[in-house]
């Protein structure tokens, strides 16, 4: 018998965040964008909250699903969901009006993504 209850074909829908002082368990379509800084790595939530964690944002992106996140710059992460402007000065328009920097390795990928969106 598997210790893994979950089937591989179920998408996951949260994810457990360890903190300083706690374990938090979060709906991963609330996550809005993730920033790292050094060793660290901030959630940002639709309800404003956030979340820092001491882990790299490389090893969430792993976590997270890539159809549902994008790698736009060395130190961000965001939900594609969220996304409502790109700018030509290579800034993304999130819908809680944030703005997260595309770094101009990242240009294509982001460009491509919301050229083939439906």
């Amino acid at each position: 018998m598997s210790d893994n209850h979950l089937k591989d074909s179920e998408p996951i829908s949260r994810i457990a965040l360890k903190s300083f002082d706690y374990t938090q368990i979060v709906q991963i379509a609330d996550i809005v964008y993730c920033q790292s800084d050094k060793g660290y790595t901030t959630f940002y939530f639709k309800d404003g909250n956030k979340i820092m964690v001491s882990k790299v944002l490389k090893e969430y992106e792993g976590l997270l699903p890539s159809s549902m996140f994008l790698r736009c710059h060395q130190s961000y992460l965001v939900n594609v969901n969220y996304i409502t402007k790109f700018y030509r000065d290579g800034n993304l328009e999130l819908s809680t009006k944030q703005l997260v920097p595309v770094s101009d390795r990242k240009k294509e990928i982001v460009l491509d993504y919301i050229n083939n969106m439906n």
